[in-house]
């Protein structure tokens, strides 16, 4: 195993955790109208949020994510599509959304690491909301394992959270890696404490983001993948995973810069 040795300078701080808080009537009222607008014959959304902000930041980072109806359990595998929207209260009335996060999350994307909010029955984070895809969303593929036939969105805060699927990774190793990256990541941080740009991160708690195969030229040898993780202080950390047979290793780790 080798241990690649950053040179950012900031990417190993560990800030204060985020805030969060759930969509207020402006903020659920104006995403209730935008998408009413993209779709007029659509039922009224549910979206699942996703609010944060920094510490010493002013402005909140305000995400409003729509999830199709998952597919069916395929090879031990569950898939939704995610569309997000984010949340300008700075332009215009009817220019206040537009497709993606905005900057918000991470890896891909995505479902930051940012508590979701639920709120009343009108807004609350729906998992499983049946969504038409319009042509303004950003729309990507979500992953994790299936539990039966039937595949079920786990709820916020559940075990087992939706990944964002990278491109060029096949179902069989979507699947190894979900069910190993507990492991890898535990595996991992022993990798942490010889990289200046993880070494602090080490203890923090981390979920997974997004997995996919390896950057072009990740040494290592055989089958290469990488697993994205975010903790609850927006930290990313990225472990290399080798694969050689059946057998996955955590390779080597990066944490790059905010």
């Amino acid at each position: 195993m080798s241990v690649n040795s950053a040179t950012a300078k900031t990417g190993g701080q560990a800030g204060a955790p985020l805030a969060s808080r759930a969509p207020n009537a402006a903020e659920a009222d104006s995403f209730a109208a935008f998408h009413h607008a993209l779709l007029p014959d659509a039922a009224p959304p549910s979206p699942r949020w996703r609010i944060s902000r920094a510490k010493g930041q002013r402005r909140w980072q305000v995400v409003a994510e729509l999830d199709s109806t998952p597919e069916p359990a395929r090879a031990g595998l569950c898939r939704l599509q995610r569309s997000s929207f984010h949340y300008d209260e700075r332009a215009r009335k009817d220019q206040r959304w537009s497709a993606g996060d905005g900057g918000a999350a991470s890896a891909s994307s995505s479902a930051a690491n940012s508590t979701s909010a639920s709120t009343s029955t009108s807004t609350s984070a729906s998992a499983s909301t049946s969504t038409s895809t319009s042509p303004s969303a950003s729309s990507l593929t979500y992953v994790w394992l299936a539990r039966g036939a039937v595949c079920t969105t786990p709820q916020p805060g559940q075990p087992g959270q939706p990944a964002l699927l990278l491109p060029a990774l096949s179902d069989a190793a979507a699947v190894a890696l979900l069910r190993g990256q507990a492991e890898l990541l535990t595996r991992a941080r022993l990798l942490f404490a010889g990289n200046t740009s993880c070494a602090r991160l080490r203890a923090l708690d981390f979920t997974l983001q997004a997995l996919g195969p390896a950057p072009a030229g990740a040494a290592g040898g055989g089958a290469m993948y990488e697993l994205r993780y975010r903790s609850d202080r927006d930290n990313e950390a990225r472990v290399a995973v080798r694969q050689h047979r059946a057998e996955l290793t955590a390779w080597n780790v990066s944490c790059p810069a905010p």
